[in-house]
């Protein structure tokens, strides 16, 4: 499950790969809030967390 790691571990090029990783996952945080904000209006689960809309994570899937 987590062979991924050995590889980004150990190879030439773990570094780009790793600010990869890590700016894809803000890009992705980004765009769900901005994509909530503008377009959502209807809550997702209000029990879990009433601000998160499917708007929200249909914006996280599409940009990055």
């Amino acid at each position: 499950m987590f062979g991924h790691l050995g590889f980004l571990a150990n190879g030439e090029q773990r570094l780009r790969l790793y600010l990869l990783h890590y700016f894809a996952t803000a890009l992705s945080d980004v765009a769900a809030f901005t994509f909530g904000k503008i377009f959502g209006r209807h809550p997702l689960r209000s029990e879990i967390s009433p601000n998160k809309t499917g708007k929200a994570h249909l914006g996280a899937f599409a940009v990055p």
